[in-house]
């Protein structure tokens, strides 16, 4: 028996040049397929970064508005404060009242017998130290006289004086209520003449 030797082919050379131009080919496409790949992205990442320098620049435009207008803001606050504190009266400047008190008396038809003062409050508020004055009325006169008084006296003093604590006695003519001065300054707080 005879064995038979399997043959062997041979390959030709133009198969080996056909074989070896499509690997090339394959190769060389791959490459250049990256190399777009490449391309593209690189595109892409430097428009990306283009609009991310506008992006930034964008925000550093707003965030120097927003600052412009906090500061604007901030400015125009300063002197609406510095503008109420000067309005706040010193005590015993603009609304003296003992003089005023004192004087308004026979104009309302009322005799003035008595402005003690009874104390003083301290209160730290965002306009500064303010104090309020605390003082007694004592009046002689008719009702209605009583009442045009304690009304001229708080139209007068409006917005730096308040009443509280209203007595009328018609048996006596007499009435009597407390007064609330808002100031600026204890050391200016008048004292009995």
């Amino acid at each position: 028996m005879t064995v038979m030797r399997p043959r062997r082919r041979r390959i030709s050379s133009n198969a080996v040049a056909i074989f070896l131009n499509v690997f090339l080919l394959a190769v060389l496409s791959a490459l250049m397929a990256g190399g777009v790949e490449r391309t593209l992205t690189a595109r892409s990442i430097s428009t990306q970064v283009g609009n991310l320098r506008d992006n930034l620049t964008l925000l550093v435009q707003a965030r120097q508005s927003t600052i412009d207008n906090l500061n604007s803001d901030l400015d125009r606050a300063k002197g609406e404060l510095a503008q109420t504190q000067s309005q706040a009266p010193k005590l015993g400047a603009p609304f003296e009242l003992y003089n005023r008190g004192f004087g308004m008396g026979p104009d309302s038809n009322v005799l003035v017998e008595r402005i003690q003062y009874q104390g003083a409050e301290n209160l730290s508020t965002a306009l500064g130290d303010l104090t309020i004055a605390s003082y007694t009325v004592d009046l002689t006169g008719n009702m209605p006289d009583c009442i045009a008084y304690i009304r001229r006296l708080e139209r007068e003093g409006r917005p730096f004086l308040a009443t509280d604590n209203i007595t009328l006695d018609a048996d006596q003519s007499a009435c009597s209520f407390g007064t609330s001065v808002l100031g600026t300054d204890t050391s200016g707080a008048p004292t009995s003449p």
